[in-house]
Formats: structure tokens, C-alpha cells, sequence
């Protein structure tokens, strides 16, 4: 256990081992904040890691007593990035805009099987994953596209009138005995809609489905299909809003401005992220931190997006199991960003 006197770190109850990378079992660590006892406070666990990459995780439980409160944080595989010694902050915020934060501490996280540790350790191995992503992608459309071709040539090749089924063609709406399976003949809609012969106006063709459309029938149709369309569209399920990302504390000279557009269906949203830059330099291993996403991944699967400037720069975007979007240079290489420069992602996760 880490034990604070409000953000001043006292003691460690334990040792500093924190977790590991690989598929071990981890660790579970507990933080004790002494003289913290608002109710209303949301903890966040930020992580800074040797490569300059960052994290933020979620307590899994937290208590409050006469004490203070009481953080309970299971490691898990994805929340440590690479072994070795990292930097760990607590931050509360409160409902009505307090923020609190610790002071750092350094903890130390336990070598992985060596397979895996070379994975983290290789600097392009992410972009090789990436790009065998692509490929395969890239090879399902170009397989579908060939079977596309295929069936239209076979289409162009067959004589369609051989195939026609009389038997279920109908001439006049008496006939009509399965809207499933009746299709209607030239004839039919010549007469219940216009010449098919002839080419009309906009204006003509209002009169003409003025003149013609049996008023009852329509209005039969539209309440079936209003009826069809009810019973697969939820709009209570539905939600479309707009938020404001806040930088990491020690990144706001860097960001102008970083906002969202989101479209919540169910449990999946779509976010996307419209970040304007201040005229800064990026390292090429480090990390830009935006708070308050509208919400948080729930999967224990990072998502990931490609995010292009408008001057060409390409960055790799991250959520993983917070509310926290991420973002680094693409080829881990340092870009120097101008006034305004603006980059865009957009990510779809699970909620």
C-alpha cells in the first residue's frame, strides 16, 4: 500500500513491484489518501512510462472512511506498457470542477516472458503490425472485388427473360395474393403510375402520383412500413452530442483547442477528434494526453486510429480503458507542429 497525507506521499507498505508486461500473474496495489473524504471525487491512476508513452487506468473499487479513501488498482496485462521503472499520479475531480492530484511516485513493473519483451522492446513493431493489418484488408477488398466481377459477368452473360417468373408476375392490384413473392409488369405500373415509354418534369410527375396513387393504399403501405421501420429503430437508443478535451496538466502550451463529435448507437460510439495545435516540437517517442472523452472503452481492447495533420503529419491515436485519448508520432520520430495545425481522428469503441 502507498500512503499519502493528502498529495504528499508518506510511506510504502510493501514492495514497489507493480504488476508485469506479459502474461504472469500481477499484482494488486492499494493507495491510501489521508484526509480525502469527498464522496463526490472520480479517481483516475495516470501512468508515465521510460519511453515517454502514457496511461490511465480506473480504480477498480474505492472506499471512503474517517480515514480518508481507500484506491484499489488490479494490474492488469494492459495497463503496464513496458517493464521497468515508471511514474504513477493519482488525480480526483470533483463535481464541481476541484481537481486533485499527488505527487509522483516511481514504481517499478516486473520483466515479462522474453517473447513478448521483445515485442515492446522492437520500436517497430507496431507499425509492422499495422501495416500487415492494412495488407490483409487490402487483400479480403481485392478477393471481393473479384467476385463482384465474376457475378456481373456471369449477370451479363445470362438471359434474364428465360429466367422470369410468370407465375408470380401480376398485371393489376387484384391479383396481388403475396407481397412477398408478386412482382408487378410493365402494364401494371403503366397503369397505376405513368407511361414508362415517356420522360416527365419534376412538376409532372407530382401530378401524375397526385392523380394516380389510390390515396387508402398509400396510406395502408406507409403504416406497415412505418410500423417495420419501429420495431428496428430505438431513437431513446440513439444519441448525438458534441464535448470539450482537456490536455494533460503538463501539456496545455501545446494544445489550442481539442474537441469531439460523437453518435452513440447502444453500447458502440463513434468518436471524432478535431485537435488544434499550438506551435510546439512532439518527440518522437512522446505522448499527447487529452482528458473527458464522452466515454469511456469498456473493452479490454485498445483502439486505435490513424490521425493525419493538415500538413501531412501522421500520428498513431489510442484509447484504451479510460476516458483518455493518446497520441504519438507515427514513426516515432519528433515533428515540430505549426500554429493551428490541425490533426483529426476518429475512433469506434465499445462502451
Amino acid at each position: 500500500m502507498i500512503i499519502y497525507d493528502k498529495r504528499k506521499p508518506k510511506n510504502f507498505d510493501g514492495a514497489n513491484c507493480v504488476g508485469i508486461t506479459g502474461e504472469n500473474l500481477a499484482e494488486t496495489q492499494e493507495f491510501l489518501i489521508r484526509g480525502m473524504c469527498d464522496i463526490t471525487v472520480d479517481y483516475t491512476i495516470h501512468l508515465r512510462f521510460a519511453d515517454g508513452s502514457v496511461n490511465s487506468v480506473i480504480p477498480d473499487s474505492t472506499a471512503i472512511d474517517e480515514t480518508g479513501t481507500k484506491l484499489v488498482w488490479k494490474v492488469r496485462k494492459n495497463d503496464i506498457f513496458m517493464h521497468g521503472y515508471f511514474e504513477l499520479q493519482l488525480e480526483g475531480r470533483g463535481e464541481n470542477g476541484y481537481v486533485f492530484q499527488t505527487q509522483i511516485v516511481t514504481l517499478y513493473a516486473d520483466e515479462s516472458i522474453p517473447i513478448e519483451d521483445k515485442e515492446y522492446l522492437n520500436p517497430n513493431s507496431e507499425t509492422l503490425k499495422l501495416r500487415e493489418e492494412t495488407q490483409k484488408l487490402l487483400d479480403e477488398t481485392k478477393l471481393c472485388r473479384t467476385e463482384i466481377d465474376k457475378t456481373k459477368k456471369l449477370i451479363e452473360q445470362s438471359d434474364i427473360t428465360k429466367k422470369e417468373d410468370n407465375l408470380n408476375k401480376v398485371s393489376n392490384s387484384s391479383q396481388i395474393t403475396d407481397y412477398t413473392q408478386n412482382y408487378p409488369s410493365i402494364k401494371y405500373l403503366t397503369d397505376n403510375y405513368w407511361d414508362s415509354a415517356d420522360s416527365y418534369s419534376s412538376d409532372e410527375v407530382d401530378i401524375l402520383l397526385n392523380a394516380k396513387a389510390d390515396s387508402k393504399t398509400l396510406n395502408e403501405r406507409l403504416a406497415r412500413m412505418d410500423m417495420s421501420i419501429g420495431s428496428k429503430y430505438d431513437s431513446s437508443n440513439i444519441e448525438l452530442g458534441t464535448a470539450t478535451l482537456t490536455p494533460y496538466s503538463t501539456q496545455i502550451d501545446k494544445i489550442k483547442s481539442a474537441t469531439c463529435l460523437y453518435e452513440r448507437i447502444g453500447d458502440i460510439v463513434i468518436v471524432n477528434v478535431t485537435v488544434i495545435m499550438n506551435a510546439t516540437t512532439l518527440g518522437g517517442t512522446s505522448t499527447i494526453a487529452l482528458l473527458n472523452m464522452p466515454f469511456s472503452n469498456k473493452s479490454d481492447v485498445i483502439v486505435h486510429d490513424i490521425g493525419i495533420s493538415k500538413n501531412g503529419g501522421m500520428f498513431r491515436g489510442s484509447v484504451n480503458k479510460s476516458a483518455w485519448l493518446q497520441f504519438t508520432p507515427l514513426n516515432k520520430q519528433a515533428y515540430n507542429f505549426v500554429a493551428d495545425e490541425q490533426v483529426n481522428f476518429s475512433l469506434i469503441y465499445k462502451i
